[in-house]
């Protein structure tokens, strides 16, 4: 019977790892799509002024 817990223990603790390595994976992707996503926000304007220019003929 000690056995059969300790088993069903370590097998537990084994799945409680396994889905939190793969939600710190998941969380650290999320974080460098929103870094992205800011860095591409902060160039915003620079890019619609350089998109503008550049369909006027203005380079």
């Amino acid at each position: 019977m000690k056995t059969q817990i300790a088993v069903s223990v370590l097998g537990f603790t084994a799945v409680c790892a396994v889905i939190a390595v793969g939600f710190l994976a998941t969380t650290r992707i999320i974080e460098q799509k929103a870094d992205q996503l800011s860095r591409n926000i902060d160039n915003l304007p620079a890019n619609l002024v350089r998109s503008v220019t550049g369909a006027v003929g203005m380079r």
